[in-house]
């Protein structure tokens, strides 16, 4: 089973939990919001560790699903800033419920990055 970190821990996770526990194995959370870092979240039947974004740099995982509607095109450019490579990130569960699409992010994350004069976008 692939093995995958969810980023976001809101509302819209209630949503997708199941589906998402149906087709992966869920490794940890990632979560901005400091007071719920380095803290388990009971979902259901099981117990999952909530970590930073940060840390997604030490830790061995497949792929990282956005569990967030009004926070995606942010959590998506913040995990590219990481390091996380662009096929790597799971966006399905936002696009198939809100109608945004994997051209979307990539629009946000490159007009995030637009600087004048960057030879290294083009």
């Amino acid at each position: 089973m692939i093995k995958v970190l969810v980023f976001g821990t809101g509302y819209y996770l209630g949503e997708i939990l199941e589906q998402i526990e149906e087709k992966y194995d869920i490794i940890a959370f990632l979560d901005n919001q400091i007071k719920k870092q380095n803290s388990y979240m009971e979902k259901g039947r099981h117990r999952y560790w909530v970590m930073s974004p940060n840390e997604v740099k030490s830790i061995t995982f497949d792929k990282v699903i956005i569990a967030s509607i009004e926070y995606a095109s942010e959590m998506f450019t913040q995990l590219l800033q990481l390091g996380v490579k662009e096929h790597d990130i799971i966006v399905d569960f936002v696009s198939v419920t809100q109608n945004v699409y994997v051209n979307d992010f990539i629009k946000m994350q490159t007009n995030h990055f637009y600087e004048e004069n960057r030879l290294d976008i083009v």
